[in-house]
């Protein structure tokens, strides 16, 4: 959601046992974590420029940074149908070339992304200061990770009987949205890593009270101010 992890002690945990370490900063375009942007922690770091993200696209596109020469040769390989030069194929690859198009426009969005995370963090502190009263409600706000600046991709609450509240919200015109709503370890695809009888409550309790309420860098302070407003109404 835009709000960096403790990259600095999972670095430290890792290395104790030779695990590389894949940043996931798809929604996090310019978060910084003790002084360092995201991105340029791990081994190598992976961001999305599909058009809803803080810096998007007119489309498909991606990007992945690294420090590591080896790896960036790698995944120019893999990018390109494993290619290493014109016809030679070192490996299985992909298509996964960005078109120059949509280089062009990530180019010139590029230079707004600090005004638009700067309006997406004022929008973001209107919701924390106006819902911290529903706390005892039993609203909860996600919290800001220690030593770090978030950058507000969605703003995320944790609510009990969420599917109503998201309801009644959409009757009132409030679109809301739940994000992954179903934990990774119970999609099919990974079934065959997880023994029977296998739970994590805490991932599970955040799946079913998860809840994203508008944010958007055009989003007026009055209609932060009507979605609270609503909110309250109903918890």
């Amino acid at each position: 959601y835009g709000n960096p992890v403790d990259m600095g002690a999972l670095k430290e945990a890792a290395g104790g046992y030779d695990i590389p370490v894949l940043e996931d900063a798809c929604q996090a375009h310019g978060a910084i974590h003790r002084g360092r942007p995201v991105g340029g922690w791990g081994d190598a770091a992976a961001f999305s420029f599909y058009p809803t993200k803080n810096l998007g696209g007119l489309g498909e596109g991606g990007l992945v940074t690294t420090g590591e020469p080896e790896v960036a040769d790698r995944i120019r390989v893999l990018r390109n149908h494993g290619e290493s030069s014109r016809y030679r194929h070192e490996r299985l690859g992909f298509n996964a070339r960005m078109s120059a198009f949509q280089g062009a426009v990530l180019n010139v969005k590029l230079a707004y992304l600090d005004a638009w995370n700067g309006v997406r963090a004022h929008l973001a502190e209107r919701y924390r200061e106006n819902l911290s009263d529903l706390e005892a409600s039993g609203l909860r706000l996600l919290q800001a990770t220690p030593e770090s600046e978030p950058v507000a991709h969605l703003l995320v609450v944790l609510v009990e009987e969420r599917d109503r509240i998201m309801e009644e919200l959409a009757e009132a015109g409030i679109q809301t949205r739940v994000f992954y709503p179903e934990p990774l370890y119970r999609q099919p695809a990974f079934s065959h890593l997880v023994e029977d009888g296998f739970t994590l409550p805490v991932t599970e309790e955040i799946s079913r009270k998860t809840l994203s309420l508008p944010l958007y860098p055009g989003m007026r302070i009055e209609s932060v101010d009507a979605v609270v407003a609503a909110l309250t109404d109903l918890i």
